[in-house]
């Protein structure tokens, strides 16, 4: 398990912050490190990340996130952050299953 941050790397992609980046999650992260684990979001509903909890919670799964994760319990949030993306992808339910697997 490990979690991205909503930190800036311009030097690997000026445009975004990690939990939002495809150039961090999958060529640095994913490929350069080797890191086949479940990735985690930071939380969505931090002041870093601009953009509605839905475009937040998109443009992470999109880039490469696992799970998104959604901290501060306001329930009309929560209910866009689902709407964005009910479904796990056939990638991260592999990485979430492996995870499982290991720590039963």
């Amino acid at each position: 398990w490990a979690m991205t941050a909503h930190v800036a790397y311009p030097a690997i992609d000026p445009d975004l912050p990690a939990t939002l980046s495809a150039k961090v999650i999958d060529e640095v992260i994913r490929r350069e490190i080797g890191f086949d684990g479940v990735l985690l979001s930071d939380d969505v509903c931090m002041a870093a990340l601009e953009g509605d909890m839905s475009w937040r919670a998109n443009s992470a799964l999109a880039a490469g996130c696992d799970a998104v994760l959604h901290c501060n319990g306001n329930t009309a949030e929560t209910r866009a952050v689902l709407e964005a993306a009910p479904l796990v992808t056939a990638e991260a339910r592999r990485r979430l299953t492996a995870a499982a697997a290991w720590a039963a």
